[in-house]
């Protein structure tokens, strides 16, 4: 073959070996943002769910406040 083919045909290889580590790259730091994004997600999840469980917790004592109330509001009668 002549040497132009074979410039070629390395330039080819070449140019098909980068795209594998670009792509190798790419992934990589795909892969890093997804798992800071699922730990700022999973933060907001806890801060919900704790907030939701101190409102489930007053909402609780509110209506036991209200039962012992009644309980000994009827009592008296």
């Amino acid at each position: 073959m002549k040497p132009s083919v074979h410039a070629i045909i390395g330039l080819l290889f070449l140019v098909v070996l980068l795209q594998g580590v670009a792509n190798l790259w790419m992934t990589a730091n795909h892969d890093a943002q997804l798992k800071a994004q699922t730990e700022v997600l999973n933060g907001q999840l806890k801060a919900q769910t704790e907030v939701h469980n101190a409102q489930l917790a007053a909402q609780a004592e509110s209506f036991n406040a209200q039962l012992l109330a009644q309980a000994a509001e009827s009592q008296k009668k």
